[in-house]
């Protein structure tokens, strides 16, 4: 019985992985088209993003900027995208940073480009942007 719920547990979080659940999904849904010109701009948020955009990264057939943020046990390199560490459940000054590169990401986006947000849980603590006079604190 120890080994039947060893294989069911194996059988549940693969069936959970995000980066094969974006995969899957990209078997069937076409990634929109570029004007153009234009580039692919991707942003990864949450405790997921690594596995999400180390998915998404390999199909892209066009120019790409790619922004990931998530939280630092998560973290490590993606091949072809900016990677950035920061607090969760905590908010912290690198998630504040993360915050405005993701801005600043898509403040430069043209009609040619096409942004792809990859988003999971965590996201909300990881990039953490508060109004003029109120501080992380």
């Amino acid at each position: 019985m120890r080994d039947r719920a060893k294989a069911l547990f194996r059988i549940a979080c693969q069936a959970a992985d995000p980066g094969l659940a974006l995969s899957r999904a990209l078997e069937t849904a076409p990634l929109p088209a570029l004007g153009p010109g234009g580039r692919y701009r991707v942003v990864a948020i949450g405790k997921a993003a690594v596995p999400m955009a180390e998915a998404l990264l390999p199909r892209l057939d066009a120019p790409f900027e790619a922004l990931v943020v998530t939280n630092y046990e998560n973290a490590r390199p993606v091949a072809g995208a900016i990677v950035n560490a920061a607090g969760h459940p905590v908010p912290d000054d690198n998630g504040a940073k993360g915050a405005w590169a993701v801005e600043a990401m898509l403040l430069n986006a043209k009609p040619a480009d096409r942004v792809i947000a990859l988003i999971s849980g965590g996201g909300s603590a990881l990039l953490p942007a508060p109004v003029a006079g109120v501080t992380l604190a």
